[in-house]
Parts: C-alpha cells; structure tokens; sequence
C-alpha cells in the first residue's frame, strides 16, 4: 500500500487505523477506539475495571462468541489453574445466591470442588454420591410450597453454558482477589487480546479491499467495479485497480437506481464483455436518474444490479477524486447528453 496518496492529507496507514479505531468504537465490537490501550491497563490490574452498576467493556467481551466458547474443551484444566473452589461460597456477590446455595449445596460440600462464579457454581464431583465429573449447578422452583431444588447438569450436556460458567468463575475469581487470581487475569486478557486481533484484522481486510476511502478515514465503499466520470466519458476499472490507489469518498454521494442496469446487463455481455457491460449500465443508472429530475448528476454514486442472479457492485467517482497515476481504463464509454 502506498504511503501517501495526494488526495488525503494522511498517510494511508494512518487511514487504515483510524478505520480499524472507528471499528473498535462501534457499539456492537467494543465500545470504544482505545480498547488495546484499555486491555494494556487490565493487564497490570489488581481488580478488573468492572462494576454491578455501572458498564463495564468485560460486559461486552465475556458475551462475544469468541470469548463465550473459550473454555470449551478445557474446563477442567482452567479450574485447576485458573480458579480456587469456594465450599463457602464467599465469592457470590449476591447475598441472596449465596444463602440459596449454601442451603442447597452443603450436603454435597465433602464430596466435591465447587467453584462460583456471578451467575451460579460449578461442581467437580469426586466422590461416589453421584457419578464423578464436572457438574452445572443451578436452583429451580420445586413446584410444592415455594421450595427449590438443586438441579446438577453434566458439563458435556451444554457445552457453551458451561465454558461461560468456567469464564464467570475465573472474572470472579480475579475480582475477589482470591488465590489464583493473577492466572485468572492472564488468561482472560490474552482471550480478549485474541478477539482484538481478529477485529483488527477483520477492519484492515475491509480497509484494504476498499476502493474508497474518506478524508478521516472512518468510512469506506467496497465495489467490484470503478467508473471515472471525466470529461463526458465513463472510464471503468477493476476494483484491484483502485484498493492500490484508493479514491477519496465525496460527501455528495448517491445511490442510483438501478432499473435500467438490470435490464441492459445480459449474461452473455457480463460474461464476454465485463468492463463495457459495467460501463452501459453505469450510463444507463445515470441518465435514469437524470430523468428524474429535480437534482443535478452526483459526484459520486453506487450502484448495484444483478445479472442472472449475480450481484455486480459500481463505485461511480469524479476523475478529480482519483490519483492522478491511474492505468488507461479498461473500457470507456460517452455519457450521454
């Protein structure tokens, strides 16, 4: 990737992490563009930055499904070294979890390891009142006089329930400070610097692949296909072309209807003749939304249309947005007038 292209004021690399950070801060990855920095401080943490009342990034990372399916396969080994069992039950933070299982469990307390974490215990049965192995604890109701009953399910049975039960046991197990917290802490760190490394490397696959990118960086257009508009003619390019020499994304930029292009596209064309094919379509979306009236031809545009069940993706730029070392096009075509 080149270091720096004319048409933006930053380097490109760092337009790829400004993307990457604009990732992280979606709501729906991690809350926030500084969470390397972040997981950096939780590292060296006494405590986890973590609260019942308040949001906490932990909230979101132990409900990813990178993190939610890190135990599986290795329950019993994180116990062993990651997690301290807890007969009294004295890491539950709520009172009323705790005086139910201490009620429910203390017949089964010198015959197994419990482990507790936010959301229930984690039993490591050793002795023969039931068959030996890793059990998940959880009360129901009895259905008799408000009275609950212990349910222990085997470990194998749900295996997602019970790596997320092994994960709360050991974030409990570093918030309380209990023995073996630092081995907590280590491995939940390096499991959420594992997910971070896949999000960054998902954002700067995306950011690489694009063949637009904004002035901060933040936004890009992923196309199969560039058409410059310069001069009343449409130049049509791979996208390859473009992920080398990105554009600079306008501001004024349109999606164009694509009624036309569905009907001009045919198989055949797409097949033999790609570049024109894309280059006819564009014109024909373009003058479609030049009848409409009311708004002048935009400096940008997308458009997507399929043929024979294919979707083809155009990226519509104004040669003043492209790097000036473009390739000759792969096929041109006249605007119309």
């Amino acid at each position: 990737m080149a270091g720096r292209n004319p048409l933006f004021d930053k380097a490109m690399t760092e337009l790829r992490e400004a993307f990457v950070r604009n990732r992280f801060a979606q709501e729906d990855v991690f809350d926030t563009a500084g969470i390397e920095q972040w997981l950096a401080q939780e590292r060296v943490a006494v405590q986890p930055d973590w609260s019942e009342d308040s949001y906490s990034h932990w909230n979101g990372a132990l409900c990813s499904d990178h993190m939610m399916f890190r135990a599986v396969g290795r329950e019993l080994a994180l116990l062993a070294e990651c997690a301290s069992p807890d007969p009294e039950f004295s890491a539950l933070i709520n009172a009323g979890e705790q005086d139910r299982f201490v009620k429910l469990l203390s017949p089964l307390r010198h015959a197994a390891e419990i482990y507790c974490g936010h959301s229930g215990a984690l039993l490591l049965v050793r002795a023969p009142e039931c068959a030996p192995g890793l059990y998940v604890a959880h009360c129901e109701d009895a259905g008799d006089q408000q009275r609950e009953r212990l349910v222990l399910e085997p470990a194998q049975n749900n295996a997602l329930r019970t790596s997320q039960r092994v994960m709360d046991v050991l974030f409990l197990e570093w918030l309380k400070g209990r023995p073996k917290w630092q081995a907590a802490r280590q491995f939940l760190c390096d499991s959420l610097a594992e997910l971070i490394a896949k999000e960054r490397a998902s954002a700067e696959w995306d950011f690489d692949a694009a063949v637009a990118v904004s002035a901060d960086g933040k936004r890009i257009i992923h196309a199969d296909w560039v058409v410059v508009r310069c001069c009343g003619w449409l130049g049509v390019y791979p996208a390859g072309v473009f992920q080398e020499r990105k554009a600079l994304r306008s501001e004024q930029m349109v999606r164009l209807p694509s009624e036309r292009a569905h009907s001009l596209a045919s198989a055949e064309e797409m097949e033999r003749r790609p570049q024109r094919a894309v280059g006819i379509a564009m014109c024909s979306a373009l003058q479609q939304f030049d009848d409409r009236g009311g708004e002048k031809l935009p400096r940008a545009a997308f458009l997507e249309f399929s043929c024979a069940g294919t979707s083809t993706r155009v990226y519509l730029a104004d040669a003043a947005d492209c790097s000036q070392d473009l390739p000759r096009a792969a096929a041109s075509v006249e605007l119309s007038s």
